[in-house]
């Protein structure tokens, strides 16, 4: 079910039939680069799920239902338009790897605050989001057994006034 950059978007699949979770015994589960704008409630009877690839979609909320999937150790929710987590979040147990880069609408002040309850975590990307370096450092040091990416987003990115004006001079 992954999808491709060069398919037009009308190609594409758009959403997901709640009959996917009858799929009880799936473990893997790649839904990369389509135009699905929200996941179906019953997500979380999937519970053998172990592997859920949603990065490069339209999602913009997260079934509150996600939490009941106890199994899953990886979730990648890179650029989509994800505005919160759900309280569930907190509730995976054995997830390790968590990307949600590139999600600009993230309320990061919550999700951070969910973040550092997640010490189960081996790696968590929090690249291009709309967050303070400061803040990540803090994160960093809540979840010190992490290894915590973060690549700040360009419009975030401070150029020192020196470079700022070697750059004009160079530019005129």
């Amino acid at each position: 079910m992954e999808g491709d950059f060069l398919v037009p978007p009308k190609l594409k699949i758009s959403t997901l039939p709640s009959s996917i979770c009858r799929l009880s015994n799936l473990k893997r589960l790649h839904l990369q680069d389509n135009v699905i704008d929200s996941l179906p409630r019953c997500i979380g009877d999937m519970d053998q799920l172990r592997y859920l690839n949603v990065q490069d979609n339209l999602l913009t909320t997260l079934p509150n239902s996600i939490g009941d999937i106890k199994n899953l150790r990886q979730l990648y929710l890179k650029a989509n338009e994800i505005e919160s987590l759900p309280s569930s979040f907190n509730d995976l147990p054995n997830l390790s790897y968590l990307d949600v880069s590139f999600n600009l609408p993230l309320d990061a002040e919550t999700a951070f605050q969910q973040f550092g309850q997640m010490s189960q975590l081996d790696t968590l990307n929090v690249s291009h989001l709309k967050v303070e370096e400061k803040k990540v450092k803090e994160l960093s040091d809540q979840l010190p057994e992490t290894l915590v990416r973060f690549v700040p987003s360009a419009k975030s990115r401070k150029v020192p006034p020196q470079q700022r004006r070697r750059r004009q001079n160079r530019d005129e």
